[in-house]
């Protein structure tokens, strides 16, 4: 049904955007039917093929990274042909300044869009916490999504902001990588100049990549894997678990893999939590809240859901996720959901920020 539904919108999208071109450029639509066509093909076949890549030549890969981009730059001139078009009715313009002004907004929006997601922003967040002895201070990264688009580099400014945050320490729920491309040990080197643990919990794409290897890799760096565990820090349980379903029923994500049996549901149950210390569970996607609440969570840790990362998506994603970005407070316990740090697709971003989450913990009794 999703599927029919997105190729119905991209095919009605094409036809849009060629009969606005023929208008534009005062000729018959078919060759712009084709053009458009062609271009969103090899946009999304690139986007699919790039999550298989493995060890890709500089070819390939610059491939890759245009197809990505050229998504969102078709996205951006979908929507301003709309607007221009909703404007005509009232402004008549001619061809020629109806283009100039469609194709010089939505260049204008792929360049801006770049640059924010490009610039991760540090976001505050005050949490209260019961049994909390003292304040802690936590960076929640997710999504980075390391691979063709994103690398060593990248990483490496992340880790400046991290560290700048001295925090206690740090959380990343999944998604490191979106690709083998940049899956190597000297990628992940930036993470041993954080001097505080870290621990990681897995995402979707880091299963559809190799997640084997990105955990023995980041293990090596000196970070925590977290495999369906608890752990203690400074007095607060720290419970990862793998990516996984909400339950058995669930049809809010698809597991890649064939532990199928393994739900949030009937896995939470499994841990001896303590009433008496607060405790903070990390998964990558937000769901199963209610399960992760019923076992004697305080705190909700996910990523994936990117808050939609582009316009309209970031309104589409509060009708897909019941936690789509931010702080909630719900079946007694708070959820944070992070938009993400990097992106997966078009490298941009547009109504969401690339984000380093900085969770300053404190008493529930000092509030």
């Amino acid at each position: 049904m999703i599927f029919s539904i997105l190729f119905s919108v991209m095919i009605a999208g094409v036809l849009y955007l060629g009969v606005r071109s023929a208008f534009i450029f005062q000729c018959k639509p078919y060759i712009f039917f084709l053009l458009y066509g062609l271009m969103l093909f090899f946009s999304f076949g690139m986007m699919m093929a790039g999550m298989n890549m493995k060890n890709s030549g500089l070819f390939m890969h610059t491939l890759y990274i245009l197809g990505n981009i050229l998504v969102g730059v078709l996205l951006y001139l979908l929507f301003s042909f709309v607007f221009f078009d909703i404007i005509n009715i009232f402004v008549h313009f001619k061809p020629k300044v109806f283009g100039i002004m469609a194709f010089s907004v939505a260049f204008s929006l792929s360049i801006c869009s770049m640059i924010i997601a490009a610039s991760p922003r540090i976001k505050n967040v005050n949490i209260s916490l019961k049994n909390l002895s003292e304040p802690l201070k936590v960076v929640h990264l997710t999504d980075i999504h390391l691979g063709h688009y994103r690398g060593k580099q990248n990483l490496e400014r992340i880790v400046k902001l991290t560290k700048e945050q001295n925090p206690d320490f740090v959380v990343i729920t999944g998604d490191l990588f979106e690709s083998e491309y940049n899956l190597n040990e000297e990628t992940l080197k930036p993470l041993k100049e954080i001097q505080v643990p870290i621990y990681f919990v897995d995402g979707n794409h880091d299963l559809y990549t190799n997640d084997a290897k990105i955990k023995e890799l980041v293990t090596k760096s000196g970070v925590i894997v977290l495999e369906n565990q608890k752990i203690e820090n400074n007095g607060i349980q720290i419970i990862g678990l793998d990516y996984m379903d909400a339950d058995n029923n669930s049809t809010e994500d698809v597991v890649p893999h064939e532990a199928k049996s393994q739900t949030i549901r009937n896995t939470m149950p499994l841990f001896a939590i303590d009433s008496t210390k607060p405790t903070i569970v990390l998964h990558h996607s937000p769901i199963g809240g209610k399960f992760i609440a019923e076992a004697g969570a305080d705190l909700f840790l996910a990523g994936h859901t990117h808050g939609g990362q582009l316009f309209p998506l970031t309104i589409i994603n509060s009708y897909l996720f019941e936690f789509n970005k931010g702080l909630y407070n719900k079946y007694g316990m708070q959820i944070y959901v992070s938009c993400g740090t990097g992106t997966f697709g078009p490298p941009m971003r547009l109504c969401t920020a690339s984000e380093i989450s900085v969770l300053n913990l404190n008493p529930a009794n000092n509030r």
